[in-house]
């Protein structure tokens, strides 16, 4: 069926449509909370009530007409000193909905109200990929689009953290919509300054948006640039105008970036050197911290990573294995479309040719020099070659009678077929000379602009930069989130590509029989993330396809499967009914029970307290010395020492609880033996 695609988004249709996805997939989200606290989720926590504290105090000040004893030096440094080593703007979000939905209307408990801003994060993603695919595509590419990027387990679980990545994964997914309808509707450019100050004040991965913006505007608009050479030396030049959301960009983004963040205004606005001692001082703190950032580990395929040069191809198995095979593979699809469609084959052969010919022009001389001295070598092999065979036949028909005359023919002979080569070779290179008319051979159908190459950029640079050896690869595949909305669009386009050709091969007239025909492939295509979803929550960061076996696939291959300690909150059933302060004592005591809380941060277990998943009586330690009786070991490979060395202060050899997936232990509890062996420190 014939489409006309990039004419069928309507906003009064498609809009609403896109809000029903994202406002669906928020209540999705806050129906699946079981996820343990993240390690860093803990200092975000504690982070975000310091910030909105300070808010609520120089709030106060206002509304009461005080002095603002709230903006001294002294006590922004107070508040937001604390992780300064990130931006603000999504630790500013996570207090102001924990003060809104969990300390004034009692509407969610304190860490899911934490973590709620980066649940409307997501959502927000959801609506973008959707819209932008109906813009550029049609509601199928939008809609399978919305739905891959939905049911990815990975991007589901990183969905219900209180963290970073999800919001400037929706910002830079938001910064580049915005720069692309920009380039149409000049008013969306200082949307897209905002959107880029809102995303330098979120995490540092906003420092590479430059790249694919730039690139993608060089790409649409290059054939507008001239240099041209004028008679007498004069050369005239003719550049494109910069769009209006690079000027907005430049001019908005840093006073965005700074009025967000206390810690970097100035003592004095009018004072260089205040300026120069407080908000070039922090930002170089924040700069340096990220450019020498320290190292963790990363188990991959047996060797531990601890400090670089790290495998470049890290990033790009790790997606490989980590996407749903199906997801996968329609993405890939879709990089192909995409290539094709955008003759990128094509322009990458001008390129080299333009460079071939720039390097010509420069080595131009010498290589006429030595053209001329080979091209002389046939003409004198030949020569000798007719003067040896004139030679020949003509002292062979002179001395040697008949049989010379033999000779003489068979020379002449050859002297014809060389003569003849002669004139093959120069009818070649006429040939070659003359211009030749190709008929045109259309690609796969799709938008002609180079929004295509945009969602390619933007799908490859974030996983490049993870690619350099110096990049540190600790946090899984989160680290090139921001690729992921654009992996997931290429989807959506490899998918309508299947259903055209579906509806060709079956010649599909009926509208309604087309719909369901795309509708049940859909499924078939969804349907293994959703499995996959379903047997991995919430112990998404375990989730490997079935390229390397699924979760016991990955310990076989031996692949990091857990990190964080997100997987504690599933043991709080069996540690409140379960642990005992001594070896007689009942379940039921009320003593308190020391606990090895091994990677789980301090702040993570009061929020278990505060939130009134774990027992009062259990206390956390991170020593294996007296008091302590349990040991959690989350299974790390960079631990295992620590590991050994806790279980023998401990006495401990047997473990008495365990979190499985796919009988694959992801943490491991452990109990003090009654006789306890000796060790000798």
């Amino acid at each position: 069926m014939a489409e006309n695609y990039g004419r069928v988004y309507r906003p009064a249709l498609d809009i609403p449509i896109g809000w029903a996805l994202a406002i669906g997939y928020l209540l999705f989200l806050l129906s699946t909370t079981q996820m343990g606290y993240a390690r860093d989720e803990g200092y975000y926590f504690v982070a975000g009530h310091s910030y909105i504290s300070w808010v609520k105090e120089l709030v106060g000040e206002v509304r009461h007409r005080r002095e603002l004893r709230s903006l001294q030096r002294q006590r922004i440094e107070h508040y937001w000193r604390y992780n300064n080593e990130h931006p603000p703007l999504a630790k500013l979000l996570m207090g102001a909905s924990w003060w809104l939905f969990a300390d004034t209307l009692k509407w969610m408990s304190n860490a899911t109200a934490y973590r709620f801003p980066g649940m409307c994060w997501a959502a927000l993603m959801i609506l973008l990929v959707y819209l932008w695919g109906v813009e550029v595509w049609n509601r199928r590419v939008g809609l399978f689009a919305a739905f891959s990027l939905m049911l990815l387990p990975r991007f589901f679980f990183h969905a219900h953290l209180a963290a970073f990545d999800v919001p400037v994964s929706a910002l830079w997914l938001l910064v580049c919509y915005a720069f692309w309808k920009s380039l149409r509707q000049p008013g969306w450019g200082f949307w897209c300054g905002v959107f880029a100050g809102l995303a330098l004040a979120t995490k540092h991965n906003a420092w590479i948006l430059p790249a694919p913006l730039g690139l993608y505007w060089l790409a649409q608009y290059w054939n507008q640039f001239r240099l041209k050479i004028l008679p007498g030396g004069a050369y005239q030049v003719r550049f494109q105008p910069l769009p209006s959301a690079v000027t907005w960009t430049l001019v908005l983004s840093p006073i965005v970036l700074v009025g967000l963040w206390p810690l970097l205004w100035p003592d004095n606005p009018l004072s260089i050197a205040s300026w120069r001692n407080v908000t070039f001082f922090w930002l170089r703190e924040y700069v340096v911290f990220h450019l020498a950032h320290v190292h963790y580990d990363a188990y991959y395929f047996g060797i531990l990573h601890m400090e670089p040069p790290f495998p470049w191809h890290f990033p790009f198995v790790m997606t490989l294995v980590t996407f749903p095979v199906a997801t996968m593979v329609l993405m890939l699809g879709g990089v192909w479309i995409l290539l094709r469609q955008q003759r990128m084959g094509t322009h990458l052969l001008w390129w080299v040719v333009v460079f071939l010919r720039a390097l010509f022009g420069l080595v131009r001389p010498l290589l006429l020099l030595v053209l001329m001295v080979a091209s002389l070598v046939p003409f004198v092999l030949g020569g000798i070659a007719f003067v040896v065979l004139w030679l020949v036949g003509s002292v062979g028909s002179v001395f040697f009678g008949q049989r010379g005359e033999r000779v003489h023919q068979g020379t002449m002979l050859l002297q014809r077929g060389l003569a003849d080569i002669w004139q093959d070779l120069q009818r070649w290179f006429v040939e070659q000379r003359e211009e030749r008319v190709r008929e045109y051979q259309p690609r796969p159908v799709g938008p002609a602009d180079k929004t295509g190459f945009f969602w390619l950029l933007n799908a490859l640079i974030p996983i490049a930069v993870i690619a350099l050896p110096s990049t540190p690869i600790f946090g899984g595949t989160k680290h090139w989130m921001p690729a992921w909305p654009f992996l997931a669009l290429m989807g959506g386009v490899a998918f309508e590509r299947i259903v055209s050709s579906w509806g060709t091969m079956w010649s599909i007239q009926s509208v309604r029989v087309y719909r369901v025909s795309a509708i049940a492939l859909a499924c078939l295509f969804l349907s293994p993330a959703l499995i996959g979803l379903w047997r991995s929550h919430p112990h998404g960061l375990a989730y490997y396809n079935t390229l390397v076996g699924g979760p016991r696939g990955s310990a076989n291959w031996k692949i990091q499967r857990a990190f964080w300690a997100t997987t504690m909150r599933d043991a709080l059933p069996w540690m409140n009914r379960s642990l005992r302060s001594s070896p007689n004592a009942p379940a039921q005591d009320r003593a308190p029970v020391w606990v090895h809380f091994h990677d789980t941060n301090y702040d993570s277990y009061r929020m278990y307290l505060q939130d009134g998943l774990m027992d009062g009586r259990i206390r956390a330690t991170w020593s294996a010395h007296p008091p302590t009786r349990y040991i959690a070991f989350i299974h790390q490979k960079w631990l295992r020492n620590q590991h050994y060395h806790a279980l023998s202060v401990l006495g401990a050899r047997t473990p008495v609880y365990g979190i499985y997936l796919d009988d694959v232990p992801l943490l491991t509890f452990w109990e003090q033996e009654d006789h306890p062996p000796n060790v000798w420190w």
